[in-house]
This record gives C-alpha cells, sequence and structure tokens, in this order.
C-alpha cells in the first residue's frame, strides 16, 4: 500500500498547466501514472491521440471543456471522461478560475511525457521542434 498525501508528488509545468505526479509509471506493474493536472484559465491542449494509453479524466473543480474533431462537452466537478487507446481528444479551461482534474493513464509512461515537455518545450512557437519530438517520442500524434 502506497499513501500519497495531499502536498506529495512531483510538480511539473507543462506550458501553462501545473501536473503535479502523484504515481510514476515505473511505480506501476501495468505502466500507469497518476497525475494532478491545475489548469488556469483559458489554458489546455490541441487535439491528440495516444496511441497505446488508456485514459481517465475525473475533474476536481472547475469545468473543462474536452474537444474532439467531432464533439464538444463541457465537464464539471464529478464529471468524468474514459479515453481509449487512440481516442482523439483536447481540452480548455474557459472558466475564470483554475480547473483541476485527476487523471490516470494506463499502458505506457505519460509521467514522463509531461516531465519532458516541462524540461524541453518552455514557450511556443519557439519551442514547437522540440515539442513535434516530444509527441513523436512517446507516440502522440495531434489530431485535426
Amino acid at each position: 500500500m502506497n499513501i500519497i498525501r495531499k502536498a506529495e508528488g512531483h510538480e511539473v509545468v507543462v506550458l501553462r498547466d501545473r501536473v503535479n505526479i502523484k504515481v510514476a509509471s515505473e511505480q506501476s506493474p501495468f505502466g500507469m501514472s497518476i497525475v494532478v493536472v491545475d489548469v488556469p484559465p483559458n489554458s489546455g491542449t490541441p487535439c491528440v491521440a495516444h496511441a497505446k494509453e488508456e485514459e481517465v479524466y475525473f475533474i476536481l473543480s472547475g469545468e473543462l471543456f474536452m474537444h474532439t474533431p467531432t464533439e464538444r462537452h463541457t465537464l464539471r466537478a464529478g464529471d468524468m471522461v474514459h479515453l481509449p487507446p487512440g481516442t482523439p481528444h483536447g481540452y480548455r479551461n474557459p472558466g475564470d478560475h483554475d480547473a483541476q482534474f485527476l487523471a490516470w493513464t494506463v499502458g505506457g509512461p505519460m509521467d514522463k511525457f509531461f516531465t519532458n515537455m516541462a524540461e524541453r518545450v518552455r514557450a511556443l512557437p519557439d519551442d514547437l521542434p522540440q515539442m513535434v519530438a516530444v509527441l513523436e517520442e512517446f507516440g502522440v500524434t495531434r489530431v485535426a
């Protein structure tokens, strides 16, 4: 049994989002990682798909606008989204306050993806080549 306290974890900043890695994939026999993500207003991600990872987002506070090329959903505290491998998805915080969600991923080292993004991608568009390299390295593709 592993107890992870609220203040524990390894925090990285991916562009504007704060990602607190609570369980690293190397700690799990199935490559599961668990993170808490704080999303400032108007921050978010483009639509992407993961080659092998299955993800779940559980909204803790605020709201997230989840999108795919064909779907749009507003999620609020207590809502959850399940993303099988290969499912296009992106999010944005449309609110005036931070949104927070718990995410767990099984099947790949998404915690290492976040760490690499934080280390190698500081500002766009200047670091776009590094961002593309990290996406490719971790089997994440942008979806139009």
